[in-house]
């Protein structure tokens, strides 16, 4: 789930903090709809955050999807922050256009990473996108965990 629909919660705040005072460092991984007040809450100036922002393949409507606002915010406040997209070799040129305007909007570093649930998903779509990010400058992520175990569970 969003880990951030907490991000106000007392007790959240409390163990967050807690792990900051103790020198953790502190990564969340969001979708990028949700807004953090950075004034009000400063300590999350001191995290990381993967923002996997959602594209049209996802079948969310955009503007559940797509917040500029938050997006901007994590660039701006966050201790550094992130995009990753999975992609799907066949509908990488709809993604290049909705990434691109994604970054217009509001600038960040790229993580692409291949759909693929199973072994033989991951291979009919990783070449294409690490291809895909060599062409547009963009960093490339695998899905070591399938590579190593395929679909296997519990590891």
């Amino acid at each position: 789930g969003e880990p951030l629909i907490h991000y106000e919660n007392p007790e959240f705040i409390e163990f967050i903090q807690m792990l900051l005072k103790n020198k953790f460092e502190i990564h969340f991984e969001s979708n990028g709809s949700i807004e953090i007040d950075f004034d009000r809450y400063p300590f999350y100036k001191e995290c990381i955050f993967a923002l996997s922002v959602k594209l049209q393949n996802s079948g969310i409507k955009k503007d559940k999807r797509l917040n500029f606002k938050a997006l901007k915010a994590f660039k701006n406040y966050a201790k550094d922050s992130f995009y990753k997209f999975v992609l799907d070799a066949n509908t990488l040129d709809n993604s290049f256009l909705e990434i691109n305007e994604i970054l217009k909007e509001a600038p960040n570093q790229i993580f692409c990473m291949p759909m693929g649930e199973n072994e033989q998903n991951l291979k009919k779509n990783a070449q294409k996108i690490a291809e895909f990010c060599i062409k547009n400058g963009y960093n490339y992520s695998d899905r070591i965990h399938i590579r190593l175990w395929n679909d296997k569970e519990g590891v």
